[in-house]
């Protein structure tokens, strides 16, 4: 199975949630991360689209992977997975 980048979006709501229970602002979670603090905002505030180093800091700052992706769901009448093949 093959996902696109369009189908995979990070919960930025979840982001916020997690900085909100350690007390920590966009400044302080960038620091984490080892990201700039522009690229964090900008993230934030849907500017900028969040790439590979913004997942990998959110990892570094002890976000759980569960927490971090939103995932379109799939098509109505697609929702379940194809079966294998008899051999």
């Amino acid at each position: 199975m093959v996902i696109e980048e369009n189908d995979v979006k990070v919960n930025l709501k979840n982001v916020q949630l997690f900085m909100h229970d350690r007390g920590l602002s966009e400044y302080g979670l960038s620091k984490i991360m080892n990201v700039s603090y522009s690229y964090v905002y900008r993230v934030m505030r849907g500017q900028r689209p969040p790439r590979q180093g913004f997942v990998n800091g959110l990892i570094r700052a002890g976000m759980d992977l569960n927490e971090i992706f939103l995932v379109n769901p799939l098509p109505k009448g697609n929702d379940n997975p194809p079966k294998p093949k008899a051999s």
